[in-house]
């Protein structure tokens, strides 16, 4: 395997890597940290940090010979907080990514891509919060916190990104000691100039796209309910009801509905335990003529050093169109990572997947580190 990460920046690569991957090893490997002088007694008025990875995944078996092939990316994820005073802060969050997720032949670095992911006005006081702009709604946990290098791979199918309305969260103690919150959100899809990128050519989102939200209305609402479970106070759930508006040329909204159940349980004084659980169902699934269903587990082992992982999910797309067969897809995933010094984390994970009758194997690496410093 080509050196990923090299003190020249990659000088043996082609230019068109070299301005592609420079960006992300500037950040990864740079400076070790930059944190501005803290005034313990005042609040920062201006909060960044950097959530950054480079991954490296190597298909090396697949019963189709064109999907065997090795596909390097970096995703890099700017977040800023400027508090404005009494409740009220500005936020945003820059992506820089491969614009196309899912290669179809070797990639390094190439089709990296910066655009705005979200900007909003958020207040919030006691327990209260409400937000407007362009944000990311709330709806399920599998695609941000499934464990491993590839746990959330089928899962980032419902993720909710990229949205233009208003929001809400309440927070409400329950019985016992438990805490809980709710979140309403109503939207539609972003169709500003913010869906284009840098770099590398983002294609706007217009009305004729079509897809679900895309309207000019706020018809899409999402609706979370999260907290402690009474019975396990270490255990916590979420349950998340979705309704997308259909687009252009789309033939029905979707209904989508998730729970999710995770904790930590103590196995000795150093190590923990880490399940979670996620199901999901969709009715009209991405605005379109098919219901889905998800079903995600996974289990970590962790210390303050190592964490060992694995996890399994399921997909089942379930056609309207008579005569149509359903497919279903199983992704088995097993990793295992360690924190180094300066804040870095290292993964290794092992992907066995089946998706649309077509078995594939990889083997992926993944460092992270997280960037942050503030300013009064």
């Amino acid at each position: 395997m080509r050196r990923l990460l090299a003190g020249n920046c990659l000088c043996d690569l082609s230019t068109k890597a070299k301005r592609s991957l420079c960006p992300a090893a500037l950040l990864l490997l740079g400076v070790a940290s930059f944190t501005a002088p803290s005034r313990a007694e005042e609040e920062p008025r201006l909060v960044i940090t950097i959530p950054s990875e480079v991954q490296y995944n190597n298909f090396f078996q697949s019963e189709n010979s064109v999907g065997e092939l090795g596909d390097a990316f970096a995703k890099i994820e700017p977040e800023a907080s400027f508090r404005l005073g009494a409740g009220f802060s500005l936020e945003g969050q820059l992506t820089y990514e491969a614009i196309n997720p899912a290669p179809i032949r070797d990639r390094f670095f190439d089709n990296q891509g910066l655009y705005v992911k979200q900007i909003f006005l958020n207040y919030e006081r006691d327990g209260f919060s409400l937000h407007a702009g362009k944000f990311a709604p709330s709806f399920g946990l599998a695609w941000d916190t499934a464990p491993g290098v590839f746990g959330r791979d089928f899962a980032r199918d419902y993720e909710l990104t990229e949205q233009i309305g208003v929001g809400g969260t309440l927070e409400f103690d329950g019985p016992g000691d438990t805490s809980h919150q709710v979140s309403l959100n109503a939207f539609h899809r972003d169709k500003s100039a913010m869906t284009r990128s840098w770099f590398n050519r983002r294609t706007r989102v217009r009305d004729s796209s079509g897809g679900f939200a895309n309207t000019d209305d706020l018809s899409s609402y999402s609706a979370t309910l999260a907290g402690d479970t009474p019975l396990v106070p270490s255990y916590k759930y979420q349950l998340s009801y979705d309704h997308l508006a259909a687009g252009r040329g789309n033939p029905t909204d979707e209904d989508g509905y998730a729970l999710a159940l995770f904790g930590e349980s103590g196995l000795t004084e150093q190590w923990k335990l880490l399940p979670f659980a996620e199901l999901a169902y969709f009715s009209g699934a991405k605005v379109v003529a098919e219901d889905r269903s998800y079903g995600t587990l996974g289990l970590s082992v962790t210390d303050d050093t190592w964490e060992m992982n694995v996890s399994f999910t399921s997909r089942v797309i379930d056609p309207d169109a008579a005569g149509t067969a359903d497919t279903r897809d199983k992704l088995y995933q097993a990793g295992i990572s360690r924190n180094l010094p300066y804040g870095i984390n290292l993964g290794l994970g092992y992907r066995q997947a089946e998706e649309a009758g077509i078995t594939s194997h990889a083997i992926g690496l993944l460092l992270k580190r997280e960037f942050s410093f503030s300013a009064f």
